[in-house]
């Protein structure tokens, strides 16, 4: 009887060990690899400090410093030339699209702009664009801290409106409206200036013509006066008479003689009267 109960004891102890070894044996399960498609997916989108890749045509050169904002153009027409210009300065370089290049009409480009490095990150900025043989300037551009633009046209005023770094939207209208106001202002007083210029330039010819005219008659009068002179007469030199005191001459003394009257006759007219005797 003992002997049977070892027997079985040594074959459960066996049994045991078996399991033993058998459950160390199996290795531990692995994840399933994940699809390619969320690989790919992962792959392709950039990382956070990273642009994502432009999309259409770029105007411009991508750099570090470059603005960079997402450009349509919404002004009715194709747009053959860009230049930009920091606002403090006179001229606009070249343009920025080549000569066999344009952005369409409703057309969305992506545009890069690198500014001087002596100019403020808020500077604003002066565009000209040229379509239909017509040049636009738009003004106040703050290209450094806009992400979208939209060149349009409300009359003969090109303005802009865009979005913001901070997702906010508005306009340049007023902006375009002020510079116009000051054009017309400038203009107008410039034109004042030059018709008073010309006042003033018409009034010295004027009083210059009039000096001439009167250096003229006194020179001809003074010409006439010489030429009546020459013509007169010449006044005769006087000579001082001499004086000769003359000689006394004794009158000489004659007697009348005896006075006798007439004899009277008859009657007679002495100057229409009648003298009786």
């Amino acid at each position: 009887m003992s002997k049977k109960m070892g027997m079985a004891a040594l074959a459960l102890a066996c049994a045991i060990g078996t399991g033993a070894l058998a459950g160390c044996s199996q290795e531990t399960p692995q994840p399933e690899p994940a699809p390619a498609q969320a690989s790919e997916e992962a792959k392709a989108e950039p990382a956070a400090d990273e642009s994502p890749e432009p999309e259409g045509a770029v105007i411009g050169k991508e750099s570090e410093d470059a603005y960079r904002v997402q450009l349509t153009n919404d002004l009715g027409a194709d747009v053959t030339s860009l230049s930009i210009k920091d606002s403090s300065e006179e001229s606009f370089p070249s343009s920025m699209i080549g000569a066999d290049e344009k952005v369409a009409a409703g057309e969305t480009v992506t545009m890069f702009y690198a500014p001087e490095q002596s100019v403020a990150a808020d500077a604003p900025y002066d565009m000209l664009v040229g379509i239909d043989g017509k040049t636009y300037e738009l003004h106040g551009l703050e290209l450094g801290n806009w992400t979208e633009m939209t060149l349009a046209l409300s009359g003969d005023i090109a303005y802009a409106t865009y979005v913001d770094a901070d997702g906010k939207t508005g306009d340049t209208k007023q902006v375009e409206q002020d510079v116009l106001d000051a054009k017309k202002a400038a203009a107008e007083e410039e034109a004042a200036q030059k018709a008073a210029e010309e006042e003033a330039a018409a009034a010295e010819e004027a009083a210059a013509a009039e000096a001439a005219q009167a250096e003229a008659a006194a020179e001809e009068a003074e010409a006439a006066t010489a030429a009546e002179m020459e013509e007169a007469p010449a006044e005769p030199e006087y000579v001082e008479p001499e004086y000769a005191e003359p000689a006394y001459v004794e009158p000489e003394y004659v007697d009348p003689g005896y006075y006798e009257a007439p004899a009277q006759g008859e009657d007679s007219c002495v100057d229409g009267g009648v003298v009786l005797r």
